[in-house]
């Protein structure tokens, strides 16, 4: 469930002034091909007066076109503002592309008398690129005037079939007693062609060194074996850095042994390494020197950790050991988001993924 955290006053002044609003108008696109509307303007003969929707409040996300050839910029609303409402109860239907979205388990709407939550039924599935989400308002629930909605989508997490475009557009129409009332559509906003897209998943071996947490001896992970798996379609550039995070207090600083692509061995003198301080933290930065072909993956091996110190540390705080790959900046490169962009040895929700492992703060 989302709750919109933008100001109901803001948004209501803006609809009152009839201000211009950053949405695009038109009819839903077609549901087979998922072309984007064709622009247009409402419906006057079913718009009765006064009714409006606005919205101010919009997230954006990126969906990559069939082959990667190019980025559509998609927008969508957080929520809307139903204003001037004069009826006994509407039903509100949301269409929008379920490989983009995900549903939430209800919307919010808030109105002068306070915020009231509305469970919504599952939505209906008209093909794989359109989905109809129906729920009805009351009388009560809407108030005399005005009602800020929230809209129950959230991103989808596409990967690895992120490359989807043309998607269909999503809209809100608002019905009373079976009417079409009035209608928005939100869709393509921009379109960036691309020369080149890429994506790595990273993973990562880990070793212990044991330090003494709160009276008790538990585990610090560290990194020993990273890989970089390159997922395409286009290689990971050169001079890609991966870099191994460790907490100063803890370990001494990682040590680089050797490198493979494939499995086979690559030249160790030709893979920039740096130290730095940040903090209580050691940052350990290896550079690429060529470019990772996709479907191949790099291999770093460090040697095992060193504790600091001759006697078990005690810590309160720590920072975890944390992987990450970084590409140089280059506005002609996009990278995919994947469900491993980086590594670090504790589970989402931040639980360790090992037993008896030290926790503090990343």
């Amino acid at each position: 469930m989302f709750i919109a955290h933008v100001s109901r006053r803001q948004l209501l002044g803006v609809a009152t002034l009839g201000a211009a609003m950053p949405f695009v108008v038109g009819v839903a696109g077609d549901a087979s091909t998922g072309v984007p509307a064709r622009a247009s303007s409402k419906d006057d003969e079913s718009t009765p007066p006064g009714l409006r929707i606005t919205s101010e409040d919009f997230r954006t996300i990126g969906v990559f076109a069939a082959g990667f050839t190019s980025e559509d910029t998609i927008r969508c609303p957080r929520s809307i503002v139903l204003s001037n409402i004069d009826a006994e109860s509407l039903s509100l239907s949301l269409e929008f592309d379920p490989r983009l979205y995900d549903v939430s388990d209800g919307v919010t709407l808030i109105n002068d008398d306070g915020t009231l939550y509305i469970e919504t039924p599952a939505p209906t599935v008209i093909s794989p690129s359109r989905s109809v989400l129906t729920f009805q308002i009351d009388a009560a629930a809407m108030g005399q005037d005005d009602a800020e909605v929230s809209i129950p989508l959230a991103p989808a997490n596409r990967y690895p079939a992120e490359d989807l475009a043309p998607v269909t557009d999503t809209t809100v129409t608002v019905s009373s007693a079976g009417d079409a009332v009035v209608r928005e559509t939100w869709g393509t906003i921009s379109s960036t062609p691309l020369s080149r897209a890429w994506g790595a998943e990273v993973s990562a071996g880990w070793a212990d060194v044991a330090v003494s947490q709160a009276g008790a001896t538990r585990q610090y992970r560290v990194p020993t074996v990273i890989r970089c798996r390159s997922i395409g379609p286009q290689a990971i550039p050169e001079r890609a850095v991966v870099t191994v995070t460790l907490d100063g207090a803890i370990t001494s600083p990682p040590v680089l042994t050797s490198v493979m692509i494939d499995d086979e061995p690559a030249e160790l003198a030709r893979f920039g390494t740096s130290l730095r301080r940040d903090g209580g933290a050691y940052l350990f930065d290896v550079t690429t020197p060529d470019e990772v072909a996709a479907q191949s993956t790099l291999m770093l091996v460090f040697v095992d950790p060193v504790r600091r110190g001759r006697t078990e540390p005690r810590v309160d705080s720590l920072h975890m050991a944390t992987v990450t790959l970084r590409s140089p900046e280059n506005a002609a490169e996009r990278r995919r988001t994947t469900t491993s962009d980086s590594a670090v040895d504790i589970s989402s929700s931040g639980n360790p993924l090992a037993p008896d492992a030290a926790t503090g703060t990343i």
